[in-house]
Order: structure tokens, then C-alpha cells, then sequence
């Protein structure tokens, strides 16, 4: 079988097994790439932000400390401690619920250190949050990470690690963790640092 002649003057390209070769098609193709980004950005909903929304109420921790101060009884002091949780959970159950109808959802509550509840809200009803009775501040809510880069070899973690130039690699292993607790007597935690 004869294969066609070209025609003179026209040269033969094979356009379907080469078609991103032409170098005007790879620049239409990537300023339409290009050009796409703004407007998939543009059509991104608002950013939600995570915030922690402290009450008015005093958290468990504090209260504690202060009824201890004042010289209650251990009975009365678990007492006390007992009605101020109940409270926080009433203030926090209420404050939840209203923030829940107005579209602001409620991840996480706090009791113990601060009186708070973590929510997630859309940027424009953050001065309305702050605004409500009951609810002392907003912050936004900071995440932390831990920082390895110089713990990890100053414990000589990667050479433990280093299972091909040691061999361990912790199976058939068991880690007890044993706390002997806090020393309260130290001067250093309010004790009186006699022993």
C-alpha cells in the first residue's frame, strides 16, 4: 500500500501523537491554567475561624483556690466546687444553645482552667460573639506545635531510631511511665519547702 504524498509546499505533521509539542499550545494551555487560579480563589467560601470564647463565670481551678483561701471545710469545699460546676454547665449548656441557632458551632467546652467554649464562626460574627452576655473575651484560638528540631537530637532520639545501624526497632518492647506525682510541699509550688 502507497502511502499519500504531500501536497508541495505543505508539510506533514503529525498532530495526534505530538499534540502538546507545539510551544504556542503549551503557552495557551498554562495562561488558561493560569487564569483559573484567581477565580477558583474567588469562589472559596469566607474562611471559618476557630476561636475561644471565654464566659463571665469563673472556671473550676480558680474557684477552687479561692473557697480554699477563704478556709472552707474539705467537705464544704467539694460542695462548693460541685454547685460551680453545675453552674458552668448550665451557663455553657445556654450560651451553646443560642450560639448554635445563630449558625456558630460549638467543638469543645473548657471547665477546669478557664470557663470557655471553643466555636467556629464565620469572621463577621466575631464582634457580635464578643458582644453577648456572658461572654467576657474572644480570642482567637492558638494552636501550638511541639518544637523537635533541637530536643529530638539533643536526647540522641535518631540514633535510637537508627534500626539498620542498631537493630532496635521497639517491637517486643514495654514502656512503663511512673509519676510519682507533684511534690506540693516545695516552696516552689506555694508548699511551705520543709521537705
Amino acid at each position: 500500500m502507497r502511502r499519500p504524498v504531500p501536497s508541495p509546499g505543505k508539510r506533514r505533521t503529525n498532530s495526534v501523537s505530538r499534540p502538546l509539542q507545539s510551544p504556542v499550545l503549551l503557552r495557551v494551555l498554562l495562561l488558561c491554567l493560569l487564569a483559573g487560579l484567581p477565580l477558583a480563589k474567588a469562589v472559596e467560601p469566607t474562611a471559618i475561624l476557630p476561636l475561644l470564647a471565654q464566659l463571665e463565670g469563673q472556671a473550676l481551678v480558680p474557684f477552687y483556690l479561692e473557697q480554699k483561701q477563704a478556709g472552707l471545710s474539705s467537705d464544704a469545699l467539694g460542695q462548693a466546687v460541685k454547685r460551680q460546676a453545675k453552674r458552668i454547665t448550665a451557663e455553657q449548656d445556654a450560651l451553646a444553645k443560642r450560639l448554635e441557632a445563630d449558625g456558630v458551632r460549638v467543638t469543645r467546652r473548657y471547665s477546669r482552667l478557664v470557663n470557655a467554649l471553643r466555636v467556629r464562626v464565620a469572621p463577621e460574627k466575631r464582634d457580635a460573639l464578643a458582644k453577648r452576655a456572658g461572654v467576657k473575651r474572644v480570642e482567637r484560638l492558638r494552636v501550638y506545635e511541639p518544637l523537635t528540631a533541637k530536643s529530638v537530637p539533643a536526647i540522641g532520639a535518631k540514633a535510637a531510631w537508627g534500626t539498620r545501624t542498631t537493630g532496635y526497632d521497639g517491637e517486643g518492647m514495654r514502656i512503663a511511665v511512673i509519676d510519682t506525682g507533684l511534690d506540693y510541699t516545695h516552696a516552689m509550688f506555694g508548699g511551705a519547702g520543709t521537705e
